[in-house]
């Protein structure tokens, strides 16, 4: 997606901005407006990706795949600035695809974690 010729949110973009003013005037707040839709596609684009990485590594680096995910998406925005003059580049979009693959990566460590811990055995009798 990062590196597509087009827009991703092309032919969606209408009907999230009709479902947008829907909410709005249901009482959400201006701030839940379309650059916010964008932002929170862009976390959850990268939540697998810190996700997978962090339990691909070993335990005791598996938070190498928060700085990793923050370099994918720098090197996917870098691509965009120099080989796509109809994207643009955004370090809105760096922050959102780095909160993103923390959040993969947070979860991979709790199910690591949990997989981890052992149940207390009973004294033995």
């Amino acid at each position: 997606m990062g590196l597509l010729p087009s827009r991703v949110d092309g032919g969606v973009e209408p009907a999230v901005r009709r479902v947008l003013a829907w909410l709005q005037g249901l009482g959400a707040p201006e701030w839940v407006n379309y650059d916010f839709a964008d932002f929170v596609a862009n976390v959850g684009f990268f939540v697998p990706i810190g996700l997978v990485a962090a339990l691909l590594l070993p335990w005791r680096i598996w938070w190498l795949a928060i700085p990793a995910g923050a370099a994918l998406s720098a090197a996917l925005e870098l691509g965009q600035a120099l080989f796509l003059p109809e994207r643009y580049a955004s370090a809105t979009d760096v922050l959102a695809n780095t909160v993103g693959a923390t959040l993969g990566a947070l979860i991979a460590a709790a199910i690591r974690a949990a997989s981890r811990r052992r149940v207390p055995r009973s004294a033995p009798r």
